[in-house]
């Protein structure tokens, strides 16, 4: 598990590489979205034949959030999924123990070799031999990703409430007095119950000139309204998040006469991170089939997805050219 440290110096470990006033953490709204992301991240892969005796939400939170996950084998419990701390190397640089803590089964706790190959009488805390899944080849998993991308939506999202509360207002009225104030929330407020016609008094124009005693400012509500645009920007951003972790999706920002190459042109782009990770993943589940006797399958969902988005997509726009 990663060290504690205090909030005063995570914040100016932060602040080295990115200024503190452009980091939305700490905040509900990034939080949502990262939860959000996080889950359209896990959807890119299903599991197939896992243990009845694993929980399966656990082994996806730890490998797409740790980035790997350790799976042993204990007389109590069986084949079981672990959280877990690397550590060692080898010529290559890579870990060759995991450490395992579990305050619900104290037996297991320890640390285990990454290879079939130790001696338990030089190594008497070594509790024995681990299979280890990877999500990518760098040990990470995608939290980064979703955090980064989370913390960019919050913002859209803030700047979005922001301006559709502010595109409600219409005008500014400045009274003579306090009455003529008065009269005045009176008068919006009749119109805003929707009344045809508003009577006002005398007080609210000059009794000598007959002029009226208000000013108004008018917003120019259509040249200060940019809700779209940044819903627009919002919907971008999740599609290169999409691409990014392996979701399908058109190439929406090209309106018009699309081919059906086009819709599909961002394919590359989809699938390289994914194929990364199904490798990865793969390689991880045949090592512990072939250890522990299981059958544990991944596979891909955005064969079918792609597959009716080029068809539903043409359907739906009609721009989709043979």
């Amino acid at each position: 598990m990663d060290i504690p440290i205090y909030y005063d110096y995570a914040t100016a470990l932060q602040n080295a590489v990115s200024p503190g006033s452009l980091k939305p953490r700490d905040n509900l709204t990034t939080q949502y979205y990262i939860r959000y992301l996080l889950k359209r991240a896990m959807s890119v892969f299903e599991f197939e034949n896992i243990p009845e005796n694993w929980d399966e939400n656990y082994f996806r939170y730890v490998l797409w959030c740790r980035g790997f996950c350790a799976v042993i084998e204990n007389p109590k419990v069986g084949v079981i999924p672990q959280m877990g701390l690397l550590g060692g190397f080898n010529i290559y640089y890579t870990p060759t123990w995991i450490t395992i803590a579990c305050a619900a089964l104290p037996e297991i706790t320890g640390r285990y070799w990454l290879n079939e190959v130790y001696n338990i009488n030089e190594h008497p805390d070594i509790k024995g031999t681990a299979c280890l899944v990877k999500l990518q080849p760098d040990y990470r998993g995608l939290m980064d990703v979703c955090t980064i991308t989370a913390e960019r939506l919050a913002w859209m999202h803030e700047a979005l409430v922001m301006n559709v509360a502010n595109s409600k207002l219409a005008y500014i009225i400045g009274a003579g007095d306090k009455g003529a104030a008065e009269t005045f929330k009176a008068a919006i407020d009749s119109i805003q119950e929707g009344n045809l016609a508003v009577a006002a008094g005398r007080n609210l124009w000059n009794k000598d000139t007959g002029e009226p005693l208000w000013q108004g400012f008018a917003n120019n509500l259509r040249a200060n309204y940019i809700a779209t645009d940044i819903l627009e920007n919002m919907r971008s951003e999740l599609n290169d998040f999409n691409n990014f972790v392996g979701i399908p999706s058109t190439n929406y920002n090209k309106k018009a006469h699309m081919t059906e190459t086009e819709v599909n042109a961002n394919d590359v782009e989809t699938e390289s991170l994914s194929d990364m990770m199904f490798d990865s993943l793969k390689a991880g589940l045949d090592g512990v089939n072939k250890r522990y006797g299981l059958n544990i399958r991944v596979k891909k969902r955005y064969g079918e997805m792609k597959e009716k988005l080029a068809v539903d997509g043409g359907a739906d726009n009609g721009n989709v050219q043979n």
